[in-house]
């Protein structure tokens, strides 16, 4: 039986791999659960698996979840200090789904004590790639990514590095709601517009990302650090029907591809019980379904943010963090209904011209320029 801590246990991500837990109870203990601020899911979640500890960041329901838990022996944390605490226990596999920036120092201090990590955090390698892959060499933790797209090319690899054989990594995205949509009418763009995903259920961050596509500019710089790839040799496609999620094409023309339905159990299952699989019948493909599969260049007019990740992996440096933490302010002001869908961008790129370029000196400097870039991306805002 393997000990599991879920970090954002009430995201997306932590209410999946928590129905693979369900229906595998045998295989997995929860030691601890954490979620920002949904105090009815984290109660009802611990009352079902019964972890050691739960986490909740805000503590405006403090005693509404000492009321309800009151006659169990599950001990009740709070903020920082909370997470601090349940990432220094000894877990077999930590799975790290908070959402944004705010999951690396979760992350970093999981990796010491943990003999894996299951990544769907993709912000924590885009910002802080080589700290946090260097931290987890030291500590001989395992990482493997969650991400549909990541975790593809994680299997397809099959533990073999990125070499001369390979012509070129293929990641695919959906297109998001706005694929098909006019671009002259993208500055009347509403917030529930942008939060209809065609094929993922998603946190809104997340989502709000699918349709701009930054997500997918992330995911580039991502992959470029996870796997080592050559910018050269990396490149997104539209595929809107999300079933083949990662394609290697190889010189000799040969070319491998990982299909799957548009659900993130597939790829959770295999991170958390990695080099083991398991049967999970209800998410088969049905081949017979498949009526077509199809694929398109990103219009760069539309979703200027994936030619944007060129640049930025081009020029390394501080520019991902920068890239990253503007588009998480902009993003919340956009869901706050401060600026417009276009504005996420543009607004972007003006910080990416704003900033002066450079070299990362260690992790304190990182945060201080993370904190840094958000006063200026809030200041824009005002």
């Amino acid at each position: 039986m393997k000990k599991i801590t879920i970090l954002g246990s009430t995201g997306s991500i932590g209410k999946k791999t928590l129905e693979i837990i369900r229906n595998n109870r045998e295989d997995f203990q929860v030691i601890a659960l954490s979620a920002y601020n949904s105090h009815q899911e984290i109660i009802s979640q611990a009352l079902e698996f019964n972890p050691l500890y739960i986490v909740i960041y805000k503590e405006d329901n403090a005693e509404i979840i000492k009321s309800k838990l009151k006659n169990t022996n599950i001990k009740i944390l709070f903020g920082h200090d909370g997470i601090s605490e349940i990432t220094s226990l000894e877990n077999d596999i930590i799975i790290s789904a908070i959402t944004g920036f705010a999951a690396l120092k979760p992350t970093l201090n999981a990796i010491k004590y943990s003999k894996r990590i299951g990544l769907a955090n993709k912000e924590s390698i885009v910002c802080a790639g080589r700290y946090l892959l260097d931290h987890a060499k030291k500590h001989n933790c395992e990482i493997i990514p969650i991400d549909s797209e990541h975790n593809s090319i994680f299997q397809l690899l099959d533990g073999k590095k990125i070499n001369d054989n390979i012509h070129k990594v293929i990641i695919t995205a959906s297109g998001g709601p706005f694929f098909n949509y006019p671009i002259e009418k993208f500055s009347e763009i509403s917030i529930s517009e942008a939060l209809k995903h065609p094929n993922w259920i998603m946190g809104k961050k997340i989502t709000i990302d699918s349709a701009t596509m930054v997500n997918k500019a992330l995911e580039l710089i991502e992959a470029r650090i996870l796997f080592n790839i050559e910018i050269k040799k990396l490149e997104v496609l539209i595929h809107p029907e999300s079933i083949i999620h990662a394609l290697i094409q190889y010189i000799d023309g040969s070319c491998k591809a990982l299909l799957a339905c548009h659900d993130m159990a597939v790829p959770i299952a295999h991170s958390i019980y990695y080099p083991k699989v398991i049967s999970q019948n209800n998410y088969h493909l049905d081949l017979l379904d498949i009526k077509n599969l199809s694929f398109n260049k990103v219009d760069y007019q539309k979703f200027p943010a994936v030619k944007l990740a060129y640049h930025i992996m081009q020029e390394g440096k501080t520019l991902p963090l920068i890239f990253n933490c503007a588009n998480e302010v902009m993003v919340n002001n956009f869901l706050a209904g401060k600026i417009k869908f276009i504005d996420i961008i543009t607004n972007i790129e003006k910080i990416l011209e704003s900033y002066d370029n450079q070299e990362l000196e260690n992790i304190e400097h990182l945060f201080s320029i993370e904190q840094e870039i958000r006063f200026k991306a809030n200041d824009l805002i005002c």
